[in-house]
């Protein structure tokens, strides 16, 4: 087991934040450098952009993959310091690309590097914390962290005034060092207790198989993917719908804030309420309200076409329902994987970036400068994780039926 020796709980909350911002800085730092970038390369269509996002969150989710196995084994500070060093270099070098094909490239290495911090991120709170406990931290964290797009954003529009956008890369360079002295001084360890498997596939396809045994965690971690989805397709089309559509300018991050703001106070509020309601009790209300929403959204769009504070407001809704979903459907899969909490994290890494990126830039893709293209694609998103967790229901519902005739 982990622990962490030199920390407090304050200070343990905050590095794990700071983890988490690691891919939160990646992509919304650069949101307001997508003309620059779409005109020093000389695309052609606008939805071409939308890559930047995707590939980063793909190879995201690819490499937690591997990061979860190797921190189970060889300890969360080793590989969580070779991950921090890894992406500093391909910050770097994503700043000195010289064609797009090169630099979407350097944006899916990067994610791969990214996946370590993201993975032992929530490894370490599994090893502090559980059950209601766990998510409260989560979510602490969580408003922590997404506190990054509120400012990433304008910080990143401020700096386009004074320098070339490649210098962004070079302030994530600069992020990850920081993080890399923080805990090369400060995280301290003992080696995780594991039985030794010969060779490290055998080891990494035995865990995987163990997370893969519990159907119900899948489940849940599969639902939260398919939901992540309505954030990622929201982040992969923010800057042509705020800018090209809406023409808002240089004002788009504030804008772009109005809504990162909205999964702060979702997350701040389910910190508070989680210990007293339960987690099953707020996934199912928040999944019925994602459901509404999301409808009359669409209903509205096949009306007339949303101006921009009515497209504010359902995207606010949209993302502050969310904001009540991940981290509840996060814990509750993690509850039953202590013993394995690297590699489930993991295993659920890659799901939700992944699964979300891939079914994020499909409903993005489909943006033809209408709310509806996007707004029928989130329907069929919150569909198809209600449909998800009603099937867990109905077998958990089950399982217990079968734990109480064992019992008598």
């Amino acid at each position: 087991m982990v622990i962490i020796t030199r920390m407090r709980r304050g200070e343990f909350i905050l590095l794990i934040a700071s983890l988490m911002s690691i891919t939160a800085f990646a992509i919304d730092i650069i949101l307001p450098a997508f003309n620059e970038i779409s005109v020093y390369y000389g695309l052609d269509h606008d939805n071409q952009r939308q890559g930047i996002i995707s590939y980063y969150l793909m190879g995201l989710g690819i490499a937690q993959l591997l990061f979860g196995p190797l921190s189970d084994r060889y300890g969360r500070k080793p590989v969580l310091l070779f991950s921090l060093g890894l992406y500093f270099a391909l910050a770097i070098y994503s700043a000195l690309t010289t064609s797009f094909s090169s630099f979407l490239l350097a944006r899916f290495l990067q994610g791969l590097a990214s996946g370590g911090p993201s993975v032992i991120a929530v490894a370490l709170i599994r090893d502090r914390y559980r059950g209601k406990f766990m998510a409260r931290v989560t979510s602490i964290a969580v408003s922590i962290f997404i506190t990054v797009p509120i400012f990433a954003p304008l910080l990143g529009q401020l700096l386009l005034f004074i320098m070339p956008w490649r210098y962004l890369f070079y302030l994530l360079a600069l992020y990850s060092l920081g993080i890399i002295i923080w805990v090369s001084y400060r995280m301290s360890e003992s080696a995780p207790l594991q039985v030794e498997v010969k060779g490290l596939l055998m080891s990494s396809l035995i865990r995987y198989g163990q997370v893969l045994s519990h159907a119900s965690s899948v489940m849940l971690l599969c639902a939260s993917g398919i939901l992540v989805g309505l954030m990622f397709s929201y982040l992969s089309a923010a800057q042509q719908v705020f800018v090209n559509t809406y023409q808002t300018g240089n004002l788009f991050p504030l804008y772009f804030a109005v809504i990162a703001f909205s999964i702060v106070l979702s997350s701040l509020i389910n910190a508070r309420i989680v210990i007293r309601f339960g987690t099953v009790r707020i996934i199912e209300n928040a999944i019925l309200v994602m459901l509404v929403v999301t409808c009359c959204d669409y209903f509205f769009s096949l009306w007339h076409e949303p101006n921009l504070y009515e497209y504010l407001f359902f995207q606010f809704l949209i993302i502050f329902t969310l904001g009540f979903l991940r981290p509840n459907l996060l814990a509750r899969a993690m509850e039953k994987l202590g013993a394995i909490a690297g590699t489930a994290s993991a295993f659920g890494g890659f799901v939700v970036n992944f699964g979300g990126a891939t079914i994020g830039y499909i409903v993005a893709q489909q943006y033809d400068g209408t709310n509806l293209s996007l707004a029928s694609g989130n329907v069929i998103v919150v569909l198809a994780s209600l449909a998800l967790l009603y099937i867990h229901r109905l077998k958990s519902k089950r399982d217990e039926r079968l734990l109480g005739i064992k019992r008598h």
